[in-house]
Order: C-alpha cells, then sequence, then structure tokens
C-alpha cells in the first residue's frame, strides 16, 4: 500500500527508493499499473520470495530486485505452550491464519470429516485467529456466515466439533505452535512461504501445505506439500505423521535446519543493508554492478 506514497516521494526528494513487497496481487489492469509505477519509482525492490519478484516482472515492474527471506522472531526459552492445548496423546495441528476463503481454514473441516470416517479420533486441530464468516461465501460456509456464525458452528453443522479447539485471537502464536505437533496451512492461494510457515518451521514443527515451492516445505523431508487439496490424500499425509511420531520430529528438525540456513537473521539483515548501500550509490555504479552479477 505504500506503493502511491512512494510515487509521491519521487518527486519530492533525492533520496533513493528501496521498496518491501511481501504480496501478490490479482491480476488485473490496475494491479499493472501499480507494478509499472514502483518500477519507474523504485531505485530497489526487496521481494520476500522468487514467487513474489516472478509475479511483478510479469506483472510490468522493471526495478532492479533482491530476494530476501523473512526471518522469524526470536522465540525466548522460557516461553511455554498455549495453556489451553490439552497434553493429551492426541496429534495436535496448528492452524494460525484469521479467517478468509482465500486461507482454506475451512478445509481443516474437510479433513476432520474424512477422519471421522475413517474412525480416527487421535487428532486434533487447534486454530488460533479470528473464525467469523460471512455470507458472500459458497455453500454451508455462506449459509451459517449469513446467520452471523463461525468457522466453529460451521464445524458442529458437519458433525465434527470434537475434532477442533478455537482459541480466537492468540497475541502470543508461538505458544500455540510449541504446543502442537505440526502446522496446517491449506491456502486457496498456493503460497506455502509465509511467515505462519517459517515460525513453524523454525520451531521445529513439520508443515503440512499446498502449492509448489519447495524451498521451505519439502516434501518428505521437512513437511508435506500437495501441489493441490485432495481431503484424502492429505489426511494421509497427516495420519502417518500420528502414526510415526519419530518422522514427525525428524521432519520438525530438518524444517529447524532449513529456516536457521534460509532464514538466518544476522546474514538476511547483512543482505538488505548492502541493498540499502548499493541503492545510495550513483546510478552508473549500480549499474555496474548489477552488470557484474549476470556474467
Amino acid at each position: 500500500g505504500l506503493w502511491w506514497l512512494a510515487r509521491w516521494l519521487r518527486k519530492r526528494v533525492a533520496a533513493p527508493i528501496v521498496q518491501h513487497v511481501r504480496t501478490r496481487p490479482m491480476v488485473t489492469p490496475f494491479a499493472h499499473w501499480q507494478a509499472r509505477t514502483m518500477g519507474r519509482t523504485a531505485d530497489h525492490v526487496v521481494f520476500i520470495s522468487e514467487n513474489e519478484q516472478r509475479h511483478f516482472a510479469a506483472l510490468g515492474c522493471r526495478a532492479s530486485s533482491s530476494v530476501i527471506y523473512n526471518v522469524p522472531a526470536p522465540i525466548p526459552d522460557t516461553i511455554s505452550p498455549h495453556p489451553q492445548i490439552p497434553a493429551d496423546d492426541r496429534l495436535k495441528i496448528g492452524s494460525l491464519s484469521n479467517y478468509s476463503y482465500s486461507r482454506g481454514v475451512d478445509r481443516l473441516v474437510e479433513l476432520a470429516e474424512e477422519l471421522a470416517k475413517r474412525g480416527r479420533r487421535d487428532i486434533l486441530f487447534v486454530v488460533a485467529g479470528d473464525i467469523k464468516l460471512d455470507g458472500s461465501m459458497p455453500g454451508g460456509l455462506g449459509e451459517v456466515g449469513a446467520k452471523g456464525g463461525t468457522l466453529e458452528d460451521y464445524s458442529a453443522r458437519q458433525g465434527v466439533a470434537e475434532y477442533f479447539l478455537f482459541l480466537g485471537h492468540v497475541s502470543e502464536p508461538e505458544r500455540v505452535i510449541l504446543g502442537c505437533d505440526l502446522v496446517a496451512k491449506l491456502t486457496r492461494e498456493a503460497n506455502p512461504w509465509g511467515r505462519d510457515i517459517i515460525e513453524a518451521l523454525g520451531l521445529g514443527r513439520p508443515v503440512v501445505t499446498l502449492g509448489t515451492w519447495n524451498k521451505l516445505v519439502e516434501h518428505g523431508r521437512t513437511g508435506f506439500i500437495f501441489p493441490e487439496f485432495d481431503g484424502p490424500s492429505v489426511v494421509e499425509g497427516i495420519l502417518r505423521l500420528a502414526d510415526d511420531r519419530e518422522l514427525c520430529r525428524r521432519l520438525g528438525d530438518a524444517g529447524r535446519e532449513r529456516i536457521a540456513t534460509l532464514c538466518n537473521g544476522p546474514e538476511r539483515a547483512a543482505q538488505l543493508l548492502e541493498v540499502w548501500q548499493q541503492a545510495r550509490k550513483p546510478k552508473n555504479q549500480r549499474k555496474q554492478k548489477e552488470d557484474r552479477s549476470l556474467l
């Protein structure tokens, strides 16, 4: 949302402008104009992954750019799991998203229905965030939302309320992660690289998600990633972890190591500092550096 401010500043200040992008807007004429404007405005653009970088290039952003992964927040050793999460033998699966249809949190209900069909009641979905629905959503979600209901009401309507613990807004989401065995992100946008994924892997919890970009969540190594949502297939992956807790631990350890490498705080900070230092140099010097980097 700061792209318009950057455009306004470009005409009024001589200082270099570096913009940071963490989203992929829908492909519309407005998005094309926005991306082209950013390309003319910014001396450099920092993207949180290669996916946003490619998306903005396709929209017409021609600015010099870098990819710098987000880093997990440091977690004190003294922090404890969320107190509402029961300390029983069920496999706990965390979800850390305010509800929106695009985020796909409702897909957990479909997984619970599949688990119920198989007679598996040793799974608990722990959902943190605002779960209010609205009437514009399709099917039963919209029907519940039109009555002012929530995802908790929808899970009860589908007969799977026993599979869920709804926590509402949580100010310390890391406590939810620590209280769970893994984290699920079944987004309809197929973007398996958000902060919830980084935080979960950084705390040694494997992730079950959707998409094809596997630098963070790699199938069978740091979690399970499926190219598209298929309830029975996702449930098979979850049951593998429920039945093999050692596998769950190994995937979590591998995820922690991956985040320590790709999302290393001091290294990413140094990378960003280098971006700012280069942006301060005259344009001809920046161009020479970019040309050398292509060799």
